[in-house]
């Protein structure tokens, strides 16, 4: 049991500077954001980034025509849909961070089934099943952004190529992580009930 509360303590800090690391990067990306924006917007011959004329796909990089390179508008446009994704799925990683605290909190006390943590454990379920949803949409919208943004249907205007498609693969392993944390609810309801039970004995 001192092992378990020595380790729980260390987690619930580890997540604790999970928690700040995650405060602290919002702002920096939302501020990256508009800047961008606001020099695009105060001055459009400005070149809001460079090197955007290469994409990589897989293990290989293609290095596109200067001409083919994204004006500020695609780039912008770019840059605030993975912004606001960003933010979205970190917030709910934040939020997760959070319950797993709640779930440590009674074990550095040295009560493992304490009613709470079976609750704590489902929430985090449910939101392991936001985040994925979240992120199998958002890898959608990025890579249509990023089609758009390179122009990379231009490319198929040669004779070397007569098409590109972009292909959208659902991720459904948080599917899994969703029904094995409502399980281990379960069971930690079940510890629960059985330490109720010894304590009323006792």
């Amino acid at each position: 049991m001192e092992k378990t509360m020595r380790i729980s303590k260390r987690l619930d800090t580890f997540f604790g500077v999970m928690q700040k690391a995650i405060l602290v990067a919002l702002p920096i990306a939302a501020v990256i954001a508009v800047t961008l924006t606001v020099v695009s917007v105060f001055s459009p011959d400005a070149v809001i980034a460079r090197d955007f004329t290469s994409v990589t796909i897989g293990p290989l990089t293609i290095e596109l025509a200067p001409e083919l390179a994204p004006d500020n508008i695609s780039i912008l446009s770019y840059v605030w849909i993975a912004v606001v994704l960003g933010a979205i799925s970190a917030a709910f990683i934040y939020y997760a961070f959070g319950i797993i605290r709640k779930i440590l909190k009674p074990m550095t006390e040295g009560r493992p089934f304490d009613a709470s943590v079976g609750q704590n454990i489902r929430k985090i379920g449910y939101a392991s099943l936001v985040i994925g949803i979240v992120q199998n949409a958002g890898s959608m919208l990025e890579t249509s952004a990023a089609v758009r943004a390179f122009s990379l249907t231009a490319l198929s205007s040669g004779d070397a190529i007569q098409s590109i498609t972009a292909n959208y693969t659902l991720d459904l392993n948080f599917l899994l992580v969703f029904f094995a944390l409502i399980l281990m609810a379960h069971i930690f309801d079940y510890g629960a009930q059985l330490q109720q039970l010894s304590d009323e004995t006792l």
